[in-house]
């Protein structure tokens, strides 16, 4: 799965707020291809959102996996503090 320029900065926004590059950066890094490590150079993400590199084909579905990790951990956390049902 690829994922646009527009929908990586819109996802690492919703998922890291306005300072998203370096956050997303160090998210990214125990998901890199050619194994974990603590962070993938924080320069990458301004580059692959301005266009200048391309983003590789592993990004879109390590940013959906984590998207669905935050999901699944407000929604957890909806369902213990009784604001939403199971």
């Amino acid at each position: 799965m690829s994922i646009t320029r527009e929908n990586l900065i819109m996802l690492a926004q919703d998922l890291y707020g306005d300072r998203w590059r370096r956050k997303l950066a160090r998210a990214l890094g125990p998901l890199h291809p050619q194994g974990a490590r603590e962070t993938i150079d924080p320069r990458l993400p301004a580059r692959w959102a301005t266009g200048e590199r391309d983003i590789p084909a592993w990004v879109g579905p390590a940013i959906r996996g984590l998207a669905l990790a935050r999901y699944e951990a407000l929604r957890a956390g909806a369902i213990r503090s009784g604001l939403i049902e199971e």
